[in-house]
Formats: structure tokens, C-alpha cells, sequence
């Protein structure tokens, strides 16, 4: 006669399952009340009510292990989100109209947060409909289908971790990233605001329509000089870079030189390089003149540099306080030296392209020397990303020529130290 055998009872997997629940009944308040998100906490309540169902079931398999394991990355990517959105909140005073509304989008209906919760939440009420399934057998059913229930067991193992993982990413979107992309809607508003009171030319950035005769290089042309720009470009992101960090192009009118600087910018901005541009224009209103060109450059530093956009946005506020333009150091010293001065040194190269300072008349012989001294001191610094490209008209009568001089008194001691070329360039014939 054949003699029957049972399986032997794993009293680990009952452990592991009991101080699941144990710790997840302990944390449910913790959890729910730093979020306010109401399908969190139905979210919990339903992955409470799947596991007690396996106590009730008390299937004995090594299964249990890897479920309860399921169970607490999803109890933890839970509380993850709730610390986001509580830190999120934080950032806004309590009581603040940005607060409030912070708190609707995240807790009100129709929300892609509040979407994602309540697929979680369906998810998990499926997986409560199988563990059923585990209770309706008596005792000793449970020791004949011990197998099967290993494979159910199993099963909702792998149905919890598809639950987990579509919550966690669902559209190449992070939970965590979605919380953030909700609750910064104001932050982001409030730092527009701030950029959009900054002093700026609208008009000096290259793809303005004020520059649009500026931008049409004639196919083939220019190839030699664009070579020696792509190689001082190349050149400052050497490990150990010799290129100097000021590149100065020089021709007399009609050259093409502002058209030159606008393909130039084109193209750093098609390899995400470009910083910012400024294009002075004679006789256009802040285009002739220097003194919104650091607060014009922030602003566009701001808006291109995810590195810089809060430093600037910081600065700026207090910066503001005490008038929306101020003179040009003040305006270089607290809108780029300030923010430059918190990157860290690692940071890639940012280039700035300033073309026609020629065309700057209003102020420009008092101005100009000053605005020079700064940029060329910021880029002279070691450690430093500032990048500088500039373009100018070759000074041929006396005015001009005295102009230059005090130019070149002012800038004499940085010159060899930061110009990696002087680049002059012929007619075309």
C-alpha cells in the first residue's frame, strides 16, 4: 500500500506575509495623511485586504516570499509618491493661494495623478478577485492542492508586480515625475514672472524678425571660416582645453560678418550650445545701445540652461527690488557673475554670440570699454563655461580709430589671456 505524504508547512513565507501586514497597517496612516490624494489611500486599503485574504487562505508555499516582496516596492513606491507631493507642497507658504491650488490638482478629479491611482486601485481589486479563489477550499483541500496553490500564488505575485511597474511608468512618465510636473505649475508660473520683469531687447536675440536679412548665407560660402569656428567650438570641450574662450571676428562693412555670427548662433543652437545672442542694430531702439544687454542675456540664459534657469530666477528677484535697470556692472554682477559663479565647474561650455558692436552709438564710447572689461573677465575665469563669440567692423576713420584705442587700453591686460582668435575677413568677390 501506497503511503501518503504531506507537504511540510513553510512557516517562513507565513512570517514574511504577517509582518507585511503588520508593517503595512502601521504605515497607512503615514502614508495617506502626507499626500492627499483619496485614491492612495484606497490603494492601500485594497493591497491590505489581498494579503489578509492569504492569511485567512494560510496556503503554505515559498511563494508567499516573493509576493510579500512585490507588495513592499509597491508600498514603498507609494510612500515615495507621498513624500513628493508633500515636499512638493511645502515649497508653497501655507494658506497661499499657490498652495490651494497645488492641493486641487493634486487630490482633484480627472488629474493624471488621480488617473493613474485609479488604475492602480482596479489593478489591485482584479488581483483580490483571484486570491479569492485561495479561501474557498477547506484545510485539507489546501495540503492535496498545495501545488496549485503555489501557482495561483504565483500568479498574483506576477499580476501585483504588472500593477506595480504600469503605475510606476506609464507612458515614459515617472510617477515621481508626474507628481513634480503637477505641483511645479505654479513655481514655473512664478518664475516666468519673474524672468518676463527682467529689462530685454526682444528683438537682439538672432531669430528675431528684426535680424531676418542677417540670416542668409549663401550656400558654400564662408566654408574656411566656419571650419576655424567648428574647431575653436570642438576645441573647448577638450579634456584639456587649449582654445582659448573669446573668439573675435573682424571685417569691414558688408563683409557678411553679421551674417556670419546669425549661421554661426543657427548652428550652435542646433547642437544645443547656444547660451544667448545679442545683435545690435544702428538706429533701432535697445538695439543701438548697451545697456540692456546683460539683462537681455540672462534672460535668455535663463530660458536656455536648465542649470541657470532657478540661479538667475533667484538673482533676479532680488536684483529687481531695487529698480528694473541699473547700471551695467551692477546688471553683470548680480544677473550673470552671481549665477555663473554657483555652476559647478564640470558644467559644459555656454556660448554667447555678440555681433555689431560696431552699431552700438547711444552710450557706446562710454559703455562699450565697460561691457567689453566684464565679458571678457567672466570668461577669463578658470572654471568658467562662459563661451564668447563676437563680431565687429574694422575702425577705419579717427573717431573710430579712438574708439577702438580706449577699447584696447581697456581690455589690453585680458586680451592675450582670452582671445583664441582675431579672425578678419575679405569681400566676397
Amino acid at each position: 500500500m501506497k503511503r501518503l505524504t504531506f507537504p511540510r508547512i513553510s512557516l517562513t513565507s507565513i512570517a514574511v506575509l504577517d509582518v507585511t501586514v503588520e508593517i503595512l497597517e502601521t504605515t497607512q496612516d503615514t502614508i495617506t495623511s502626507a499626500a492627499p490624494v483619496p485614491g492612495l489611500s484606497i490603494a492601500l486599503n485594497v493591497l491590505l485586504a489581498l494579503l489578509k485574504k492569504l492569511q485567512d487562505s494560510r496556503s503554505n508555499c515559498d511563494a508567499l516570499v516573493a509576493l510579500c516582496q512585490e507588495a513592499a516596492l509597491l508600498a514603498n513606491t507609494l510612500k515615495g509618491l507621498a513624500k513628493t507631493i508633500k515636499t512638493g507642497l511645502e515649497q508653497y507658504p501655507v494658506g497661499s493661494p499657490h498652495r490651494v491650488q497645488a492641493q486641487e490638482r493634486v487630490s482633484g478629479s480627472g488629474s493624471k495623478l488621480q488617473e493613474r491611482v485609479e488604475k492602480l486601485v482596479n489593478d489591485l481589486r482584479l488581483t483580490c478577485v483571484e486570491a479569492d479563489k485561495l479561501g474557498q477550499r477547506n484545510y485539507f483541500a489546501k495540503f492535496l492542492h498545495s501545488t496549485a496553490d503555489a501557482e495561483a500564488i504565483a500568479g498574483l505575485k506576477d499580476r501585483m508586480a504588472a500593477a506595480c511597474q504600469r503605475f510606476q511608468m506609464e507612458g515614459n512618465i515617472a510617477i515621481e515625475a508626474l507628481a513634480d510636473e503637477i505641483l511645479n505649475f505654479a513655481k514655473v508660473a512664478e518664475e516666468e514672472r519673474v524672468l518676463d520683469s527682467i529689462p530685454r531687447a526682444t528683438d537682439a536675440h538672432y531669430l528675431s524678425a528684426a535680424n531676418t536679412m542677417k540670416a542668409r548665407l549663401q550656400p558654400g560660402t564662408r566654408e574656411q571660416i566656419f571650419a576655424r569656428l567648428e574647431k575653436w567650438e570642438e576645441g573647448q570641450f577638450a579634456e584639456h582645453c587649449t582654445q582659448l574662450p573669446v573668439f573675435v571676428l573682424v571685417g569691414e562693412a558688408g563683409t557678411g560678418k553679421s551674417t556670419i555670427a546669425s549661421e554661426f548662433a543657427k548652428r550652435l543652437q542646433g547642437r544645443g550650445r547656444l547660451g544667448a545672442s545679442f545683435f545690435f542694430t544702428r538706429g533701432v531702439q535697445e538695439l543701438n545701445s548697451p545697456r540692456k544687454v546683460f539683462s537681455t542675456i540672462a534672460s535668455q540664459l535663463a530660458r536656455s540652461q536648465p542649470a541657470l534657469r532657478g540661479l538667475i530666477v533667484d538673482a533676479a528677484r532680488e536684483h529687481l527690488k531695487t529698480a528694473p535697470l541699473q547700471q551695467l556692472e551692477r546688471e553683470f554682477e548680480h544677473l550673470i557673475h552671481q549665477p555663473l559663479s554657483a555652476l559647478p565647474s564640470s558644467h559644459p561650455p555656454i556660448f554667447v554670440v555678440v555681433d555689431a558692436l560696431d552699431e552700438c552709438t547711444e552710450d557706446g564710447q562710454e559703455l562699450i570699454p565697460v561691457l567689453l572689461r566684464l565679458l571678457l573677465t567672466a570668461s577669463a575665469k578658470p572654471g568658467w563655461p562662459l563661451r564668447v563669440f563676437r563680431a565687429h567692423r574694422k575702425m577705419r576713420n579717427a573717431t573710430q580709430r579712438c574708439a577702438a584705442s580706449r577699447r584696447a587700453q581697456c581690455c589690453a591686460r585680458l586680451r592675450n589671456s582670452t582671445v583664441s582668435a582675431c579672425v578678419g575677413i575679405p569681400r566676397l568677390s
